[in-house]
Order: structure tokens, then sequence, then C-alpha cells
């Protein structure tokens, strides 16, 4: 199921790969007495066991996990030959976070040779921290607090900016105050860069500093600054950064400036494409980032079917060679082609089937304008949101215009027809209940629910809708 409406949590596409569900699977780990230790103290914490996680470019790891002892503390022993990185302790979800759907509660730890002590609270890990042994890790979450504390001030004081008139007084002082601001925020980043010379901190925040960008600018004028100044020549260059989050939460920070809502598909993957240029010029200044970058985006692109993007990165970044490995490259090649070979003005592949009414119909005898095929399953839960949204454009829309033929991927047959039946689907409904094993589907290269292919009346293919939204405009 994949058709979440790309960008609307865009910090959170592909970077979820960044928040490795729980797992409790790590592989035992023996120790020496040369060895590390971690020993957290957390009140009012809700799980009985921690995790600990580690991170490697867009990767996440569960390394270990320990029981946590009455009072809350637990220990985590760490080898010494454990790379120096950012580490992540995930501690469960709260209450709220459980009724909600939130995600987890976690710490993050600067580890470099050395042991560390810290006492926090379960609702405010982040706010309660106290650091009783590790410098590094002092200095670090003073840092996260003070940058934050700094860059809400800059977002509130910039929202006034945009939405308070120009001509009143007020807003030349709310301008002065945030210049100030900034250059209180560029004078601490490189106090700290300063005072905490060599260390991973260091390189953190150099690498999280904000450019400045003049805030009397609209937002699509700070956007195409932001294109040109985000990244700097020393950003790719230190592959230490590979062992924290913030490569891949930089590289979705950037995209972000290419979304727009207001654009077709196409467009938008076209302005996508652009973004893929920049960063991967940026990323060549370090093999091993670069190969990280590459894969994170190939798997963020595949994820959300942004196929002309896809292409794109085969044929520039991978057809001619990379560091992929091989099965990743072929299974990326095999896309490809199926892209090229089912693309926009391409004739889509002819098909017969039998009906749910016991009535056999080919493709290619549909005589409407437009005819859209549609793959789906009952137990698809994305499924069940596109296709009643689907049905109400097709209830008013003349059938001389669009006729729909429904595939699903389903096993079982009354799951299938009860849907078909209490959804009043009566569009032509077909399914040989063999689920993925579908000719119809392999045809199509479907490798996910659901998939839309929209067709013309010569039955060469116009779209792929991502979604009904991108159907409405298609069918304009």
């Amino acid at each position: 199921m994949k058709r979440i409406l790309f960008f609307a949590t865009l910090l959170f596409f592909w970077s979820c790969s960044n928040n490795a569900e729980i797992s409790s699977t790590a592989a035992p780990i023996t120790y020496n007495p040369k060895d590390f230790t971690v020993k957290g103290k957390v009140n009012n914490i809700q799980s009985k066991k921690v995790f600990l996680y580690n991170f490697y470019g867009h990767k996440s790891n569960c390394i270990d996990s320990v029981e946590v002892e009455q009072g809350g503390s637990f220990t985590f022993k760490i080898k010494k030959e454990t790379p120096p990185g950012l580490y992540r302790i995930i501690m469960g979800k709260t209450l709220r976070s459980q009724f909600m759907g939130g995600g987890d509660q976690y710490v993050d730890l600067i580890f470099k040779y050395e042991d560390i002590n810290f006492e926090t609270h379960f609702e405010f890990p982040f706010d309660s921290m106290k650091v009783t042994t590790s410098e590094e890790n002092r200095n670090y979450y003073a840092y996260l607090l003070e940058t934050d504390a700094i860059k809400t001030k800059l977002d509130i004081l910039l929202y006034c900016l945009q939405y308070y008139p120009r001509t009143d007084k007020f807003f030349k002082v709310v301008a002065k105050q945030y210049n100030e601001v900034y250059e209180d925020y560029e004078e601490y980043i490189e106090k700290v860069i300063k005072t905490n010379k060599g260390t991973l901190l260091a390189k953190m925040a150099a690498f999280e500093k904000l450019p400045y960008v003049d805030p009397l600018l609209g937002k699509d004028k700070r956007n195409e600054i932001l294109k040109k100044e985000y990244f700097t020549k020393e950003d790719f260059t230190d592959t230490l950064l590979l062992h924290t989050d913030l490569i891949p939460t930089k590289v979705i920070r950037y995209l972000s400036f290419y979304k727009n809502e207001k654009i077709a598909p196409e467009a938008q993957e076209a302005e996508f494409i652009k973004a893929v240029d920049i960063i991967l010029k940026h990323a060549g200044a370090s093999e091993n980032i670069y190969n990280n970058v590459l894969d994170y985006l190939i798997e963020g692109f595949e994820k959300f079917d942004m196929e002309m993007t896809l292409l794109h990165i085969y044929d520039n970044y991978v057809a001619g060679g990379s560091c992929l490995d091989d099965k990743k490259a072929q299974s990326l090649k095999d896309k490809t082609d199926a892209i090229k070979k089912l693309g926009k003005g391409q004739p889509a592949p002819d098909f017969t089937f039998t009906d749910n009414q016991n009535k056999t119909h080919k493709l290619y005898d549909f005589q409407s304008q437009y005819t859209l095929v549609i793959f789906w399953a009952s137990w698809c839960n994305h499924c069940q949101k596109v296709i009643p949204e689907v049905k109400t454009l097709y209830d008013n829309t003349d059938r001389n215009k669009l006729e729909v033929i429904a595939i699903s991927l389903d096993k079982e047959e009354k799951p299938w027809k009860d849907y078909v039946e209490q959804n009043k689907l009566t569009w032509y409904n077909y399914s040989n209940l063999k689920g993925w094993d579908c000719p119809i589907g392999r045809s199509y290269y479907v490798y996910a629910t659901p998939t839309m292919f929209l067709l013309d009346k010569d039955k060469k293919i116009v779209a792929k809708p991502f979604n009904v939204r991108d159907l409405r405009m298609s069918l304009q």
C-alpha cells in the first residue's frame, strides 16, 4: 500500500527508515573489561525494556536491548570497537502516543569512547535531560535546547513579517529583531564549533547551520535562495556524519524547497529532478556519502512511485556504473524498463477478462473516451480510501467519457465480492483470486496497490495518476 500524499508528511517520508520499529531481536553481545557503559535513569518510564539504535546514513539498526530496573534505571555496555557517532535509545510510547498513534520516546547520545551517565523524564526526555558523565553530551543537549529556542523565535518573527502590514511601524521593529536573533544564532553556532573543535558536536553544528535569507522576501523568493545556498562545499566531505541522522534529514529538507502542491505531477517530478541533480553534485565530495545518498533517493522515490525521477536517476547515475549492489541495480533497471514500456503515450497491454457478472470483455473493445484500469484489493487500507473517491468521480462522469476496469488482487472471493456489493461498484470488476499471481498485473508491472492507468480511446497511456486529484486533472 503506497499511495500516501507525497510530502504531506515530508520529514517522515524516507525518514521513517531512520526510526526503525522497536525490535528485541538484537544479537547477544559479549563484552570485555575495556568496554564502555551508557547508564540511564528515566523517571516515570512506562516500558520494561529499552533499545539502542545506531545510524548509518538513512539506515537505523537495533544493536542491543536491556531490561529497565525498578526506578527506571538501565545500563548498556558498548563494545570498544563501536564506531563514534550518534546513537538513539528508544524507550517506547507514552499513553497519549499509544492512543493517538504517535511515535516512540527517545534520547540521542553522542558516543566517542567514553562512559555516559544521564537522567531524564519519560514524558519530556530532551527538555529534562541531565548528563552527569560526558562533557560532549552535556554540551550537545545545551546546544539542542539553545538552537531550538532560537529557531522558534526566528519562525515566529518570520511568520509575523509575512502577515503583518508592511506600512505599520511595528513591521520594521520585527524585521530588526529577526536580524538580531539570527546574528545571535550565527554567533552561537560559531562559538559551539570553536569551543568543541574536533568533536562530532562541532561537525553536527556546522552541518546543521541555517543560511541567512532576507526575512522581507516572500516564501517563493526565500525558497529560490535556499535552493542555491542551502548546501556548502563542506557539507558532504566528512564521513563521520554518516553515523548520524543529519544527512537524510538535510536531503529531505532540501527536497521540500521544490515541493509545489499547485502544479501537475509531471511538473512536480521535473522539480524534484532538479533537486536530485544538485544533491548528488554536492554528495559527490565523498564517495561513501554519495553512494549512501544515491541509495536513499532511490528508495524514497521508489516508495512514492516517482517514475520519471527514478528514470532520471537510473539513466544518469546508475546505468553507466555505480556502487549500488548488483541486486538493487538490477531491480532498478527492471523498474525503469517497465517505466519506459508503460510510459505516457505508450500503448497499454491488451487483455481479456471475465467480470463478476460472468461476461467476457477485451480492453481494446472499450469505446469510451477514457478507460481507467485500477489495480486494488479489499485488504488494502489505502484502497478503501481511494476506491470510494474513484466511485464518486465515476458516478458523476458520463459513460461515454470514462469507463473503469477494476482488477482486484484478492485471493479470497467473499471479501472481494462483498466489498464490490456493499460499495455498489457498478463498473467492470475482475479478479483471478490469485493475489499477485495475476497475468494482467504482471503485464502492467504492478507491485503495489492501488495502481491506476488512465488510457485514451486508442488505449494509449495518458497518465498514471498518483491519487484521485491527479486523475481529475488528467480528465480535464
